[in-house]
C-alpha cells in the first residue's frame, strides 16, 4: 500500500488527468472491495520488481495477489448493479487487470500477452456495457477511461497489404464470417497510423496504443486466442506500435518479447503479409522503424 501511495500510482497512465483516480479513488474503493485491493497491491508488487536487484520474493507476492484478484473479481461480476460503489470498483479493476497481467504473467507455451490483453479488455467491455459510455463519464473513476489526448486531425491510414488481405476473403473462406471484426480492427489500427503520422512518438500515440484493445470485438479476441492467421497478422502490425510506447514500465519490452513468438505461429504462406513489421522490429532505431512503416 505504501509503495502504491508513494510511487506506483503516478507511473501507470499517460497524462495527468487520471491522477485523482489513481491516487485517491482507487485506494478508497480498495478498502471496501477485496478484488480491487488485491489488484492494486499486485500492481504495486509488480512495479517493485522493476526496482529490485533480486525480485524473486516480489514475484511470488505478485502471483498471489494476481490469483486472488482474478478469482474474487470473477465472483464479483456475477452480482453488479449500476450506480453502486461495487460497480465503480469493478469498472476500475477490469482496467487495472490489464496492467497486472502484463509483465511477469505466466502463460502457456505459444500464448501471447497482447492476445491476453484483448480478452481482458472484453471483461472491461462487459462491465461498461451495463450502461452507456455517457453514463460512465459521470462516475468518479471516469477520467482513467480516456482513449485519446485529442481528436485526430490526420486521416486514419490502413496499410494496403492488410486491406488486400481482407478483400481476398471470399464466401467459401472460414474467415468470411469475421469480415466485420477484421474491418473494425483495421479501423482501430488506422488510428495508430494516423496518430504516428500526425504527432510522431509521444504521449498521444502511447495512449492510443495501450487502449487499442478496447476497440476490438469479442469475436476477434476469440479468433486471436485460436491463433487464426489473419488475426495474428493484424496483431503483428499492432505489436510494432507497442514498441513506440513511452514512459510506461508495464509495457516496456513486451513488443520485443512477443513479436518473435507471434511470427513463429504463422505458416510460411502468410509471411509476405508481415514483411514490413518484421523489418521494422529488426531495426535498432525507432526513427528508422517509424519511417519504414509510414512509407
Amino acid at each position: 500500500m505504501h509503495h502504491w501511495s508513494t510511487c506506483t500510482w503516478s507511473t501507470l497512465a499517460v497524462g495527468r488527468w487520471a491522477d485523482g483516480v489513481l491516487q485517491m479513488e482507487v485506494p478508497k474503493l480498495a478498502f471496501e472491495f477485496d478484488f480491487l485491493q488485491d489488484c492494486m497491491l499486485g500492481i504495486a508488487s509488480l512495479h517493485s520488481q522493476q526496482l529490485l536487484p533480486d525480485p524473486q520474493q516480489a514475484q511470488r507476492q505478485t502471483a498471489i495477489y494476481r490469483a486472488r484478484a482474478l478469482s474474487s473479481f470473477r465472483n464479483a461480476l456475477t452480482n453488479l448493479k449500476w450506480g453502486t460503489r461495487k460497480y465503480e470498483a469493478a469498472l476500475i479493476t477490469s482496467l487495472l487487470l490489464v496492467l497486472l497481467c502484463s509483465k511477469d504473467y505466466a502463460l502457456d507455451d505459444g500464448e501471447l500477452i497482447c492476445v491476453n490483453w484483448l480478452i481482458l479488455y472484453r471483461g472491461l467491455s462487459s462491465v461498461i456495457n451495463l450502461k452507456t459510455y455517457e453514463d460512465i463519464s459521470s462516475l468518479s473513476v471516469s477520467p482513467i477511461f480516456r482513449r485519446e489526448l485529442a481528436p485526430l486531425k490526420e486521416s486514419p491510414v490502413i496499410p494496403k497489404v492488410l486491406m488486400n488481405m481482407v478483400r481476398e476473403i471470399d464466401a467459401s473462406d472460414p474467415d468470411f464470417a469475421m469480415l466485420e471484426c477484421y474491418c473494425k480492427a483495421l479501423d482501430a489500427l488506422g488510428l495508430l497510423y494516423g496518430q504516428l503520422r500526425e504527432g510522431g512518438i509521444g504521449p498521444a500515440l502511447s495512449i492510443r496504443v495501450i487502449t487499442w484493445g478496447s476497440y476490438i470485438q469479442h469475436d476477434f479476441a476469440v479468433a486471436a486466442q485460436a491463433k487464426r492467421p489473419r488475426v495474428l497478422i493484424i496483431m503483428a502490425y499492432y505489436v510494432v506500435f507497442m514498441r513506440f510506447v513511452r514512459d510506461l514500465w508495464w509495457v516496456d519490452g513486451i513488443a520485443q518479447q512477443e513479436f518473435g513468438k507471434l511470427i513463429r505461429l504463422l505458416d510460411r504462406r502468410w509471411l509476405p503479409y508481415v514483411e514490413i513489421p518484421i523489418k521494422a522490429m529488426m531495426m535498432s532505431k525507432d526513427e528508422d522503424a517509424v519511417e519504414l512503416i509510414l512509407r
